[in-house]
């Protein structure tokens, strides 16, 4: 034949493509016009639509003549599968009609994909040998017709119809309701379209774990689940066992191990697990990944214990505070004893805590664990007694600067931890409010003690740099120069000083009364008081369950709080 003659010349191979997707539309549009037959008054309102939208000036002739032109250009016969959506949409709220329409609708996308799919899989079984790109995996440029934007989009559409038309509560407000009976018939006939698309979307797109497969299969899925939980109150008792199937088929593992624990179906998932070690990895990372199904984890470690060392590890990776559990419930209590097994809990949520990068509150919550299990071993300061508090620290500020900033980027839990002099300046500015607020709450105590360790923190890191002595030692004429917010040495510097300032600012009624306060007992008792004679005083001290850091070299009083520069560069400072 022709194909024989051509075969090895440059082009051939994209023809022979072309070849078969014109076959394919000739008989995707020959099933149109067969149900065309069967609703003459349907596909007459939907011709006439697919023509307008095109912008085409020969949409206004009469009816057969419309018909003609449509038909005679297979190369846009999806264009007719939007307008075939929008169909049930016109017909009165409440009637029968809906229900037929909605069916009838996904009867003729069902119907153009299935003749599609029907006429590819006829070419490549006749032409075995001339068309070995139709056998096997597709590779993405045959078939993507099948996938193209106006034929997602309309069954985009039809989906959206299809949940609009349910019954049951909706946040759309054009639902056309149903009666009630007719809920599962609407959904049997929304799964059978759902199961076609993703036959053509696998067809056409060939990976079938690719990212456009797998976000296109996501789209379809939770369209099906949302229409049969809607319809599952007025039938039979039920969980999505259409989208169940339909994930299992398409191997969704993200969607079968959200629908069986949906469902609480235990048997099924571990069934599943046990016949692919491939959908067990995907499936305890979904356990992971999902904070409620983590127990499932455990669960599937003690069923399938022979998961390799390595995978494991990549598995628990991002998540070190079930990798801290997974060690605590492995150590061998019995032979450690209660005081040597709190150590090791330790020493393991301290190994978490000292790296943690990604989460604020993790952090938060290692350190917490620290402390509880040292104060539980009885443990004095160790060499990572001061780096654990320094942790503690910073994730506590961090948790009430998301608090006194109210930003999206800073809720606990999902913010990245920041270093120590990021947080500085971000305290900047809301230190005085908060001061204010706590003390009224009386819960200033463990905000001010974690401002005097941020300072110590923060110089001392200062300390580690070229040049940062003559920063504090720098005269007053050069105060102003620097931005509290400049990521530089003196802008560091400059926000110490601007938080010293912001300290003294939210007590101010009570310098008054250290000023008015007679000499001796009740001066001394006033000092006492106040949040910056805290700070510039501030000692580690034993908190927590954690002993007192004695061996810790800390200044007596931090550099930045020496007042003549202070008190140059915020003069409303000065007596």
């Amino acid at each position: 034949g022709v194909w024989e003659l051509v075969d090895g010349l440059p082009g051939a191979a994209p023809a022979r493509r072309r070849a078969c997707e014109a076959c394919e539309r000739v008989a995707a549009a020959l099933r149109l016009r067969e149900l065309d037959d069967v609703q003459p008054a349907v596909f007459d309102v939907a011709i006439r639509h697919a023509l307008f939208e095109a912008g085409d000036p020969t949409q206004r002739p009469q009816p057969a003549n419309r018909r003609l032109l449509f038909y005679s250009r297979v190369s846009a016969c999806e264009r007719l599968l939007p307008a075939i959506a929008e169909y049930p949409k016109t017909l009165p709220q409440g009637t029968w009609d809906v229900t037929t329409a909605v069916q009838f609708a996904n009867s003729v996308a069902a119907g153009f994909l299935a003749a599609a799919l029907d006429q590819r899989a006829r070419v490549a079984e006749e032409f075995r040998g001339l068309f070995p790109e139709l056998l096997g995996s597709a590779s993405s440029a045959q078939a993507d017709w099948l996938m193209s934007p106006p034929i997602r989009n309309g069954l985009s559409m039809l989906r959206d119809v299809n949940l609009e038309a349910m019954p049951g509560d909706s946040a759309t407000s054009r639902r056309p309701p149903l009666l009630l009976s007719q809920a599962e018939q609407v959904v049997q006939s929304m799964a059978d379209l759902c199961r076609v698309s993703l036959v053509a979307a696998r067809t056409s797109l060939g990976d079938l774990h690719g990212v456009e497969m797998a976000s296109l299969r996501r789209q379809i899925l939770d369209s099906l689940v949302q229409a049969e939980d809607i319809a599952a109150p007025f039938s039979a008792p039920r969980l999505a066992p259409l989208a169940s199937q339909l994930a299992e088929e398409f191997e969704d593992a993200e969607a079968i191990v959200a629908l069986c624990a949906a469902a609480g179906d235990h048997q099924r998932l571990e069934k599943h697990m046990a016949s692919s070690p491939e959908f067990r990895r995907k499936a305890m990372a979904e356990f992971l990944r999902i904070p409620a199904l983590r127990p499932w984890f455990f669960t599937s470690l003690r069923l399938f214990g022979d998961i390799p060392p390595q995978q494991l590890e990549e598995l628990l990776q991002p998540y070190p505070e079930v990798r801290w559990a997974l060690e605590a419930q492995r150590l061998p209590w019995d032979s450690l004893g209660a005081r040597e097994g709190a150590m090791q809990l330790s020493k393991s949520a301290a190994d978490c805590a000292i790296p943690e990068r990604a989460s604020a509150s993790r952090r938060e919550v290692f350190a917490a664990l620290v402390a509880i299990a040292n104060k539980a071993a009885d443990a004095g300061p160790d060499e990572d007694a001061t780096e654990i508090s320094d942790v503690a620290c910073l994730a506590r500020l961090e948790g009430q600067c998301a608090e006194l900033q109210a930003a999206e980027a800073w809720r606990p839990g999902a913010a990245q931890p920041v270093g120590a002099e990021e947080l500085l300046r971000r305290l900047c500015g809301c230190v005085c409010a908060a001061l204010r607020t706590l003390r009224l709450e009386g819960a200033r105590r463990r905000f001010v003690d974690d401002l005097a360790r941020l300072v110590r923190i923060v110089e001392r890191d200062l300390a580690e740099r070229s040049g940062a002595d003559a920063l504090f030692d720098a005269s007053p004429d050069d105060m102003d120069v620097a931005d509290p917010m400049e990521d530089s040495s003196a802008g560091v510097v400059a926000a110490l000083r601007l938080l010293w300032s912001e300290v003294v600012f939210a007590e101010q009624d009570l310098w008054e009364q250290v000023l008015f306060a007679p000499e001796g007992f009740q001066r001394q008792e006033c000092l006492e008081s106040l949040s910056f004679y805290r700070m510039v005083h501030w000692r580690p001290q034993a908190h927590a369950g954690m002993p007192e850091l004695a061996k810790v070299d800390v200044p007596p009083v931090p550099r930045s709080v020496a007042l003549q520069p202070l008190c140059a560069a915020y003069r409303e400072l000065q007596p």
